[in-house]
């Protein structure tokens, strides 16, 4: 809207119209004094009253959207830059081999008209060929609409995307954030006994279920803040294996060692026994993948899917021995990766490796999305992005 502010001498511009009054517009500082007048006003309709937890909450969301706002400016500047760029260069190229056609026939033409000759295999060429055309863009608003449509369906922000801002891990009381736009890392101190790497899960309200590996420490993690607050009554004293969020249950299951199938109820904190998980070998690797949860196994085949309605397995997958990462809609492998297809099931792709050395011992087992990229890290702190598109991964620095 770029009306300015009814207010007199405001020179804002209009944010808020209330209903009170037609063309009755406002910039916020005074629609909250104009409200204040007694009078059937918009907020009175419209508005509501909001608890100090849930304006915390909903500021949070808002400055998440600020910053995805904030970076698809940037990413649209520089797609914009590339654009000029790449439309400067192929004009200025078609350009040059005009100006050589325009020499090359006013030379033969000038030839002609001074000399009376012609090259033998030019006036062959001319004479026996089909009259030349003109070929330009018949249409250029066609061009343009399509342009428009392309950048408006493209800068934007998508609701429901799972995304991510940080990659994060903890070690020695430290929350480690990387953040997945500039590539910055940052630490903060956290109440945590955690010094190695962390399973981990992202919960509906953003927050991570956190798990110490190796250990039975569990705790909730709201990682823009960097609070942490411990989950108490953990069944088992160490656990390493897969942790997955469906429906407000947090499932824990892992068939190596001390076997652990559990799910832990984030409005009852209630923690209840499920299937004992086929998997009975070392490192147990697995995720979300639409409403069931994908376990893997580094040292056994078959992949198994568990349905949290019905509280069964079932194998559905033959994999390579080796680390494997699950989540959203893909499992990746030391040489393929597996792409989920509705129509036709599962389907494998060959990795386009930037980096030969990739090790899937990660820092946290979460696999973070953001846009077309998946991320993890891994134990050396070797930060990798797999491009969902191309099929590739590479190694990405981080200062």
């Amino acid at each position: 809207m770029s009306k300015k502010c009814g207010i007199d001498g405001c020179k804002n511009l209009v944010e808020i119209c209330c209903e009170c009054k037609i063309n009755n517009y406002f910039c916020v500082e005074h629609f909250v004094v104009h409200v204040k007048k007694v009078g059937n006003h918009l907020i009175h309709s419209a508005f509501m009253e909001i608890k100090a937890e849930q304006a915390s909450k909903t500021i949070k969301e808002i400055n998440h959207r600020l910053r995805q706002i904030s970076f698809i400016k940037s990413e649209l500047n520089k797609f914009s830059s590339e654009l000029i760029s790449f439309v400067t260069l192929k004009t200025k190229k078609i350009a040059a081999n005009l100006n050589s056609d325009l020499h090359y026939y006013t030379s033969i033409k000038r030839f002609i008209q001074e000399r009376g000759e012609i090259d033998r295999e030019v006036y062959e060429k001319l004479s026996s060929s089909v009259q030349s055309s003109v070929q330009v863009p018949p249409n250029l608003d066609s061009v343009k609409d399509e342009l428009n449509t392309f950048f408006e369906s493209q800068f934007k922000l998508v609701e429901g995307e799972n995304e991510d801002d940080d990659y994060f891990w903890i070690e020695n009381e430290s929350l480690v954030k990387i953040n997945l736009d500039k590539l910055k890392k940052t630490r903060k101190h956290v109440n945590a006994s955690i010094t190695s790497a962390i399973n981990s899960c992202k919960l509906p309200e953003g927050q991570f279920f956190v798990n110490s590996v190796g250990t039975g420490e569990c705790y909730i993690l709201d990682v823009d803040d960097g609070e942490i607050a411990p989950i108490e009554n953990c069944p088992v004293n160490t656990y390493s294996g897969v942790i997955a969020c469906i429906d407000k249950q947090v499932f824990m299951i892992n068939g190596y060692s001390s076997p652990m199938n559990e799910k832990y109820s984030l409005s009852t904190k209630e923690w209840t026994k499920v299937a004992t998980c086929p998997l009975t070998q070392h490192v147990n690797t697995g995720g979300v993948i639409q409403d069931k949860i994908c376990l893997t196994c580094y040292y056994q085949n078959s992949a198994y899917m568990y349905d949290p309605k019905t509280d069964m397995y079932k194998a559905f997958l033959s994999l390579s021995k080796g680390y494997k990462i699950v989540g959203h809609g893909f499992i990746l492998t030391s040489q393929w990766a597996y792409k989920q297809d509705e129509e036709k099931g599962w389907k494998n792709f060959p990795y386009r490796a930037k980096d030969s050395d990739c090790c899937y011992c990660m820092m946290n087992t979460y696999v973070f999305k953001k846009g077309r990229y998946l991320y993890f890290c891994n134990c050396s702190q070797k930060l990798y992005r797999f491009d969902t598109k191309l099929f590739e991964y590479k190694i990405v620095s981080y200062t």
